[in-house]
């Protein structure tokens, strides 16, 4: 079999390049508020983040609210649009419908819709200490994303994709567990990135049991995390990033279009990136 992300990448062998800039808004306000430890710290945060990338620009908007100390509860929209970007080859926003790309339709809007929840813990809360800040975060949203230009069934891209994305309700989880000592590296830990489709007539597309293109696959993203406080608000954050993915035909690998192609039933794990990131808090 042959892993179908292999035949078409390009980049260095630490991975594809991304490059994205954002600002990120946020207010916090008392909300709810208790006398206890679990309930003194209540609040609703309001975040705002507009984000341009060389394909896309996009806002995405997110209410929080604390009711207790350790369970976050979301909610969230965020939409936008893209363009094609001829000399690097990729779509910021499109149809993925066939192998003919002659008359691909562009532009228009995507939106995605989501509700969702966060448990936390940290360790330093129960045992207090500066070097007891042992922390775990889950998050699971369920969210629902749209392309104004698809109709039923219809793959589409976004922000340079795979195209393997449908109008449908998805489930997207983000898992952090790690120590925050008081250093300059101030964070160390595992992150781990966790999605599938939840839609019926998505997920029973084409899946792999059947011999199809994977459309039933639970994508996992995960590896080692460190963040650096570089003073005066300015951050660094270095991942080295594994992720999950299913070996295909040799007889359909090279197929430009993702349904056609069908898998083996066989899986993998391999490196995907390193990532940096850069932050600036003002």
């Amino acid at each position: 079999g042959t892993d179908p992300d292999t035949t078409r990448n390009l980049g260095s062998g630490w991975g594809s390049l991304e490059l994205e800039a954002f600002y990120k808004f946020q207010a916090k306000t008392p909300f709810l508020v208790g006398n206890g430890p679990l309930t003194e710290g209540n609040n609703i945060t309001f975040i705002v983040k507009p984000i341009l990338s060389p394909a896309t620009v996009h806002i995405e908007t997110e209410v929080q609210w604390t009711p207790i100390a350790f369970i976050k509860l979301l909610a969230g929209i965020a939409g936008g649009t893209g363009w094609h970007l001829g000399f690097m080859g990729i779509d910021g926003l499109a149809l993925n419908i066939s192998n003919d790309i002659t008359n691909t339709e562009r532009g228009g809007w995507a939106g995605l819709y989501f509700v969702g929840g966060t448990f936390q813990f940290d360790l330093a809360a129960v045992v207090p200490g500066e070097w007891n800040h042992f922390i775990l975060s889950a998050t699971g949203k369920v969210r629902y994303i749209n392309y104004s230009k698809a109709g039923e069934g219809e793959s589409w891209y976004w922000r340079a994709d795979g195209g393997r994305n449908f109008n449908s309700w998805e489930y997207k989880g983000d898992y952090v567990l790690g120590w925050q000592p008081p250093w300059k590296v101030n964070f160390i830990g595992l992150v781990a990135e966790h999605r599938f489709v939840l839609s019926p007539d998505i997920k029973n597309m084409s899946t792999i049991d059947s011999g199809g293109w994977g459309s039933d696959f639970h994508h996992w993203r995960f590896g080692p995390a460190v963040n650096i406080d570089l003073n005066k608000g300015h951050g660094l954050t270095i991942l080295l990033q594994f992720r999950n993915g299913f070996y295909i035909t040799e007889e359909t690998a090279y197929a430009r279009w993702f349904q056609n192609w069908d898998a083996t039933g066989n899986t993998y794990v391999k490196l995907d990136r390193l990532a940096l990131a850069y932050s600036w808090k003002f």
